[in-house]
């Protein structure tokens, strides 16, 4: 089972954890996920964190669920045994692999190709707009155009304009079937 961790200020990782919102947007999978955010810049044990991981303030795919007081112990332990388990991890994130089997979603091989800068960018940016309208209880119905609502509309040609980017067809599916799921 896998657990997909962003790092935020510790406060804020149980309303984040528990939020009925982000159990509607992720109900068709099969893992359980925890989302937070590295915003601390001047925590020790952050800093350690994003030393150790080589990361910014990115996804760090880990496979047990912690509590926010244990996640920068375990978060490391955690990462080296995902590596060992995938051969072909894509960074710092893991193998990209890994977020489509904990959803259920078998990754295409066809997809590997792609840059792992736009795979990153393509599954950061989505997460990080879907927990910004969970915190501000404007899921799907904010005014600002969003990937997150692009993603969950099936709307393709949006999501390729702001990425800039022609979509592989396997990424296209992927999104459809998302937003079917979540309509």
């Amino acid at each position: 089972m896998l657990t997909l961790i962003f790092i935020e200020n510790s406060k804020d990782f149980q309303t984040l954890a528990h939020t009925n919102r982000i159990q509607l947007f992720l109900q068709y999978k099969q893992a359980e996920y925890k989302y937070i955010k590295l915003v601390n810049e001047t925590d020790a044990q952050a800093i350690k964190m994003k030393e150790e991981l080589q990361i910014k303030s990115f996804p760090v795919l880990i496979n047990q669920t912690n509590e926010h007081k244990e996640i920068f112990e375990n978060s490391l332990h955690a990462m080296r045994e995902i590596e060992e388990e995938h051969p072909h991890p894509i960074g710092f994130i893991g193998p990209v692999e890994s977020l489509f089997q904990s959803t259920g979603l078998l990754l295409p091989k066809t997809f590997s190709s792609q840059s792992n800068e736009t795979i990153i960018k393509f599954f950061t940016t989505i997460f990080e707009e879907i927990i910004d309208k969970i915190e501000y209880s404007d899921f799907l119905m904010g005014p600002t155009f969003s990937v997150a609502d692009c993603v969950l509309a099936g709307d393709l040609q949006a999501i390729e304009k702001c990425f800039n980017v022609s979509l592989p067809t396997e990424i296209s599916e992927y999104i459809i079937r998302v937003s079917k799921k979540c309509i």
